[in-house]
């Protein structure tokens, strides 16, 4: 006004010189990182408006991403278990696994009984040792001539007690349970296993039965949450190490030694 300019001209001499407002507000818009909750809108309202032309495409694309999440989760699910998932017992942060030397019995690359008794006396009271033979299957035939294939492992004695288990029924094994020889082998299921086939309460204990045609009785059904120690396989019933005397019960556990059969 003072230089002369009519009103219109001096309101816009200084946008002129501001350069584009339009632009500029986006530009602070954007600068204080609000523009892509404005993106997300218009993309969202975008997808709904093609969505709702195409209803078979969108449900085709609902169960995908169902379909999608739940294999995801599954996948998820059987990783943790096996992978990160703790194992169910007593301090298991302190759960070591020994590494094998070639045994001398049969020049497989696992422990002998022996060998496992000379380093459980090594070690006395400082630290616990436990026992576990690999993986085995066999016939399991109970008296009302019911059979089917059971999977099992060869533990120690102690097994039970230094990881700190209590049973779900029965009792774990003693001192003299490991002795070879027995008329019955005693046996300590798996929860699921006894629950599935049997009853896997306090009446299913003493039940006798046959594996691999060598007497067996159950003596104790092990915890609800405890599947073994090594994650992924999990025995349907546990044995003494001295059932191996049999001959019937091979797994990958060394023998035990020169003079014994």
């Amino acid at each position: 006004m003072v230089t002369g300019k009519s009103p219109e001209e001096a309101r816009l001499a200084p946008l002129r010189a501001l350069g584009n407002v339009t632009l500029l507000k986006e530009d602070a818009q954007e600068t204080w990182g609000w523009s892509w909750i404005d993106h997300l809108q218009r993309d969202l309202r975008q997808a709904v408006r093609q969505l709702h032309k195409a209803p078979g495409f969108a449900l085709t694309v609902v169960l995908t991403l169902a379909i999608g999440i739940g294999a995801n989760l599954a996948v998820f699910r059987l990783l943790h278990g096996v992978l990160f998932a703790q194992f169910p017992i007593v301090q298991p942060s302190q759960l070591y696994s020994l590494r094998a030397v070639k045994s001398p019995f049969d020049a497989q690359w696992f422990y002998s009984y022996p060998a496992y008794e000379r380093l459980k006396q090594a070690t006395g009271t400082s630290s616990s040792v436990i026992a576990r033979s690999g993986l085995g299957s066999g016939v399991l035939q109970v008296r009302n001539g019911f059979s089917q294939e059971a999977s099992f492992q060869l533990v120690s004695d102690n097994f039970f007690g230094v990881l700190g288990l209590s049973p779900s029924a029965g009792r774990f094994f003693q001192g003299s349970d490991d002795t070879p020889g027995q008329p019955e082998v005693p046996v300590v299921l798996r929860y699921g296993f006894a629950k599935e086939h049997f009853n896997s309460g306090q009446s299913m204990v003493v039940m006798k039965a046959i594996l691999n045609r060598v007497p067996i009785v159950v003596v104790g059904v092990a915890p609800e949450r405890f599947l073994g120690v090594v994650q992924g396989v999990a025995p349907d019933l546990w044995l003494p190490l001295s059932a191996q005397s049999y001959g019937r019960f091979g797994t990958w556990f060394d023998s035990f030694g020169p003079g014994y059969q």
